[in-house]
This record gives C-alpha cells, structure tokens and sequence, in this order.
C-alpha cells in the first residue's frame, strides 16, 4: 500500500450518530452535546508505520459534493445507519448509500454500523429485530465488500471497545485486504488462485514439481525472514496432508494442489497478513498486479557508464537453463521448455526477444537429441499449464543452447536493459542482499553493437549468419525488415567473455542511417560499422565509397572495418551488372572509380588513404577469415582508437594545391600590373602543359563553387 495514512471515511444519515460515534471513540465516553461536523481526527495507533485518520461528513445538502470526494479518497467507509427507526427506512438507507458508494468508488471495504441500540432495546420487539437481522444478511450477501457488521450505542461501555476494534479493523482490512483474495465465503478468487501458482513455480527451486523441506524452509526466509526448523516444516506438511490427503507426496514433498491448500488454512484463521507478506515479497500490490517499483527499482547511472548483467544474473540465468534442459542429451532447450521457463511472466507474453527474428538470431543446436516433452523436468502433473500453446513455435527451429541462451538476454540489456531487469525479476531472481544484484553498473562494456553495411547481394547476412555457427546456403531466406545476430566472441589473452550484436538494416534505411540527422539515435547505439563489399564485383565497392563518405563526415569518432566476401571467388571473375531497380551502383559508377584521381581506386589504397585497416577476406561459403573478423572487430572496438588523418587530402595538397595557388599568384600580379582578363588562367595550363591538374580543379570548383566564371569552352577542349 503506497500511503502513510488509511484514511476511514463515516458517512450517513441526518441524525444517525455519526458524529456522536467518533467523539465517543475519542474521548472515551458519550458526549451529550456534539456539534454537527467535526474535522478529522487522527488516531495513534500505528501498523506498518501506517496512521489512521477518520473522516466526519456533513449531512447538509450543499456539502454533498465534498462528500462524494471524502468517498472517492477513502480507504475504508463506515456506513452509519439509525437502528431505532422503522426496518423499512433503516433498508432503505442502507441501499441508498451503498448504490451511491458503488458508483463513485470499487473494492473499497466498508462496515455497516448501527446506532442508539440502547434505545432500540427499548420500544422494539423480538420480531421486528429478526426480521432486520435477516435484511441486513441479505445485505451482506449480495455486497461483498462489507467488512463486518456492528450495532452498537455512544452509552455502552462494551461498544466503546467494540468502535475501538472496528477501527483497528479498518486499517487492518486496508493494509492486509481480503476483497482481492476471496469472496465472503472464503472461496478463492481465480486471480489470487493463478499468482499462488506462479509463485509456486518460482520457490519450486528444482523445477520437479514439489516443495522439499529445503524449499518450503527456504521461504519461510525469504517471505518472513524467519528460520524453520525440520521439525516445524514437517508439522506445515502434515497439517496439509489432514486438511488435502493429495496435497502431499511422500518423499516427494507439497505439490501445487498442496500449496494452494496451505493458503486455504491460513485464510480460514484469518491471518490475511501472513498470505500478504508473501505476495508483497513478490512484489504484488492490493490489486494483485506486480508493482512498476518492483520491476523498475530506481537505480542511478552516471554518466559515461552503461547497465549489464552481473555475474550474478550471468550465473541465475545459467543454472536456470540447466535445470530446465537437464533431461536433455545435450544442454540445449527445446520450445516447450524455454515456453514453460517463461509461463511465469504475467500476460502470457513469453520470452523478451518477440522483436529479434529469434530463434534465428542467435546460436541453436542442429546436433542436438532431446527426449520426449511430455518426460521434461516442469511437465509434471502439478503444473496447469492451462494456457500453454504446444504451437507457439514452429517445430522446425532448432534448439537454443546455453550460449545462444546467454547472449539474448546481453542484447536485450544493451539495447533495453528496463525489460531486462523486468523479466529477471519476472523469472524470480533475488539475490542475496538486493534484487539489483542482477546488474552491474559499468564503464568498460562487455556487449557492443555493429552495423552491418553495404549494396545488396554481397553476402551481409551470410556474414551474420556465420557468425551465428549456422550453415552456409545459396537460397536466399525470406526477406526480412532487419536481420539481428548476436554471439558470444573469445579474444586471445582475455578472460572476459564478450557479446557482440551485428544488425543489418533494410536496405532502404541504409543510407539514411549515416546521412539523415533523423537516424542519429540509432547511430548513437553503434560501437562499429562494418562496410561490406564483394570482392569479385568491383562496383559493389562504389558503395561502400560512398557510405564511408558519410560515414567519416557525421561520424568520425565511429570505428569501422571494411570486410571483403566471397574471397572464394576469383576476382577477375566478371558478373552482370545490378538490375534498374538494384539499390547497389550502376555500371557507370565503376568508370567514376577508375577515373577519379587519374586512376583506379582500389580497396586498399582507399584504406590506406583513410587511416583504416585492409580490407579483411572472408568467405562464409569456405569458413575462412571470419574468425579472424570477429575478433578483429571486438579488438577495434576496444582500442578506442580514432581513425588517423585523411591522407588523402594531404596528397591532394602536395600534388596539386601547391601549383593551383602558385597559378593564382600569378594571376592576381598579371591583373594588378598588366590588366589581365580572368580568363587568361585557364589558358596557362594548355600553354605550359599542366592539363594534368584540370582534374583536380574540377573537383575544387565543385566543391567551392568559386569559380563560376569556368570558360566553356576550356572545359571542353580539356576533356
């Protein structure tokens, strides 16, 4: 309950003792002359650090406003009711503020309170008071939320310490409600019937169906903080076996109908406290729904540091997934079983990775022999796994193994590590001091993002694919909006186990992605951009020109790896050109390659020229060189490095920018001694041969557009 003060709201007719009631309870004794409305009083007893305040209301017709806002803000109402008036009006008044409560207000719990009994005693007969109390329990039947009902007088000392307990009751049925649990009769609601199976699931720590002593001692601690004993714990099971004989299994221990049996003992003697001490460990408000502060604890981040698991989660998730795939030949899980690991997130909403193309982003088994689903640790009669849909994954997907397993949950707390935390708590973790122990607060990252680039057709998804341990095909799969793969990555003289997350975008964001200011979010997530190109197509490598162009222009501080496919092939190898509707370069664009700078461009050279690496050769047909690349891309990710100074420019101010101002010098003396026309610097090349610089001044003029006044006709003849 998110409150320090249960607010207790009376509210009733003109006249009914309302108010003589509370000045009653907080004097201690009748008071014969009391005004019509007093302000709230606040109480001093305490539960759970918790006050109560009651709350008078005014009869008068234009304050029934305030009364319907008093209504709305309780926690508790007491409905005051004269039981010295005729049957039929005390009914009457009855129903006209229950109806008038149920539609401003819901589940809110109530008492009925009838007053002056002293006086009733005496003009009443027995006749007429059976037939109000056989009103008032047809009352009671139809509104669940009736708490108690107590008939009482300001005179009686026996009902001062009755008030005196109703009170306690209110902040008692406030903080430990039972309208969420049961109904009147102590039957269990269908809501309350599935959080005690899920919690089942989660303190059955062996996943075998039953509670051991071990079990069912260990959440005596966890709920309560309290030690059990063997000798306590095997009393708990015996009484459960008295009240539900299949409730307990010898040698086996509480199975699920067993557990549900114990929370039926424990609400029969009314100790609504004890059930809620163990929902609130689990994080369960009074509605029964898990708490946002629960699954969200406020955790700060400083700038510069990133979330990840712990190894503590590292390690929870690890023997989660043993346990589950313990019946297995080999430590894989099969879908029944990963969806009968997640059965315990509310909803039904399964695993977290719905949005990852999973399972085919991640490392799954081919090799794997399973035994039959029906023999698997959690398929134990026990468990009502009403809602479970045997067809939720197609039976084609391979299994997932552990480290498949592992790496999902490091890409899901990079790149939203809130649902992370969500589903950890979700599957039940603790920890030994704090639930946070899940997570760890860093700066040097262990899981790191790369994009993965370039023309269609140069094999990004094989590449992906390989990196994945999946095998190689020709046939290209169903085409997908944006392809995920995410493995675990070894460095050579490194204990640390690092995850990388490659991502190839649609084809049409791609250029978007490193050009458009709109996709500087997503840029923000990249610790490495990956520009493939396939080596035995020389135009495939235009695109990658140019996305590095961009690239180096808004997102220098980004690392990136040229890698270079299909090294199977022979380069020399001639393929047709892409088709029109090709998103890759057209023919034309290899003439621009070969012609800018007077010469071919060739991988290397652009490298070298951009302070990157060469090219690396892969082949995801052969296996080859990929190892090499995975490893290289963590290892640049790690250097932090910034990539070195564009050569490029500097040759181009040694080659030509030298003579182009040694040019301009002479124009600006020819024009201030001899009058010289702008023209005449453009015939100076013809003149003394420097037409290997028109190129070059081309590409200055295209870029400065200070030169406006280019002579038509020079250019032509150039050319």
């Amino acid at each position: 309950m998110n409150t320090d003060c249960v607010r207790v709201v009376v509210v009733g007719d003109h006249a009914s003792g309302k108010t003589c009631l509370i000045t009653t309870l907080v004097r201690g004794s009748f008071q014969v002359k009391v005004p019509p409305k007093i302000p709230p009083v606040l109480l001093n007893r305490q539960e759970e650090h918790v006050r109560t305040m009651i709350i008078d209301t005014s009869s008068k017709l234009a304050d029934q406003h305030q009364v319907d806002d008093e209504i709305r803000r309780a926690h508790f109402i007491c409905v005051v009711y004269d039981s010295n008036v005729a049957l039929t009006q005390t009914i009457s008044s009855i129903l006209s503020w229950m109806g008038r409560i149920e539609k401003l207000v819901k589940k809110v719990p109530m008492a009925l309170i009838g007053t002056k009994t002293d006086l009733r005693k005496k003009t009443t007969s027995s006749n007429r008071n059976e037939e109000l109390e056989e009103e008032l329990k047809s009352v009671l039947r139809k509104h669940d939320q009736i708490e108690l009902l107590l008939e009482c007088s300001a005179l009686d000392k026996k009902s001062q310490a009755e008030l005196d307990e109703l009170f306690l009751l209110a902040q008692y049925s406030v903080l430990y409600p039972r309208m969420p649990l049961c109904d009147s009769k102590s039957n269990f609601r269908p809501e309350f019937v599935s959080v005690l199976k899920r919690i089942f699931q989660l303190v059955d720590v062996d996943k075998d169906g039953y509670l051991d002593l071990k079990e069912l001692k260990s959440v005596q601690h966890l709920c309560f903080k309290e030690e059990l004993d063997d000798n306590a714990a095997i009393e708990i099971m015996e009484t459960i076996r008295n009240y539900h004989p299949q409730g307990v299994v010898q040698e086996k221990g509480i199975n699920e109908g067993g557990f549900l049996s114990l929370f039926h003992l424990i609400m029969e003697r009314g100790r609504t406290e004890t059930i809620w001490s163990l929902l609130r460990h689990f994080g369960y408000d009074n509605a029964l729904n898990i708490r946002e502060d629960f699954l969200q604890p406020d955790i700060y981040v400083p700038p510069g540091y990133e979330i990840e698991l712990s190894k503590e989660g590292y390690q929870y998730l690890t023997d989660l997934f043993l346990l589950f795939s313990r019946n297995n030949s080999e430590h894989v899980l099969t879908w029944s079983q990963l969806d009968k690991m997640f059965m315990v997130v509310p909803d039904n909403s399964g695993h977290p990775w719905q949005s990852f193309d999973f399972p085919d982003c991640c490392a799954t088994s081919m090799t794997a022999r399973i035994v039959d689903d029906a023999s698997t640790t959690v398929s134990s009669s026990t468990y009502s796994y009403d809602s479970f849909d045997p067809n939720l994954h197609f039976p084609e997907h391979e299994p997932v193994t552990l480290k498949g397993y592992l790496a999902m949950w490091a890409l899901i707390t990079l790149l939203d590590p809130k649902v992370a935390m969500r589903y950890m708590y979700y599957l039940g973790f603790c920890g030994k001091k704090d639930r946070t122990e899940c997570i760890t607060i860093t700066k040097e990252r262990t899981t790191f993002f790369g994009y993965v680039l370039g023309a269609p057709g140069v094999g990004k998804s094989s590449v992906i694919k390989a990196f994945l341990g999946k095998e190689f095909s020709m046939e290209s799969g169903p085409e997908r909006q944006s392809m995920f793969g995410v493995n675990s990555v070894e460095i050579p003289g490194r204990d640390t186990t690092f995850h990388l997350v490659l991502n190839e975008p649609p084809a049409s964001l791609q250029d978007s992605l490193l050009s458009s200011k709109n996709y500087a979010d997503k840029m923000k997530l990249a610790d490495i951009v990956l520009l493939v190109y396939d080596q035995s197509d020389p135009s495939s490598f235009v695109k990658v020109m140019q996305m590095f162009s961009h690239l180096d222009r808004n997102y220098r501080e980004i690392p990136c790896l040229i890698v270079a496919t299909k090294s199977d092939r022979d380069p020399s190898q001639s393929y047709p050109p892409p088709s029109e509707s090709s998103d890759s370069p057209k023919k034309g664009a290899q003439v621009v390659v070969q012609k800018a700078g007077a010469k071919e461009i060739k991988p290397r050279e652009f490298c070298t020229e951009n302070g990157l690496m060469e090219p690396i050769f892969v082949s995801s047909k052969n296996n080859t060189g990929l190892s090499r690349l995975f490893t290289l891309t963590i290892e640049t990710i790690l250097e932090k490095k910034p990539r070195n100074a564009r050569r490029g420019i500097i040759r181009k101010l040694t080659t030509w920018g030298l003579p182009f101002f040694f040019l301009y010098a002479l124009y600006l003396v020819g024009r201030h001694y001899f009058n010289l026309s702008p023209s005449i610097l453009w015939t100076l090349p013809s003149r003394f041969n420097f037409s290997s610089y028109l190129p070059e001044l081309a590409w200055l003029r295209a870029r400065t557009g200070s030169l406006g006044w280019w002579p038509q006709q020079q250019q032509q003849q150039s050319e």
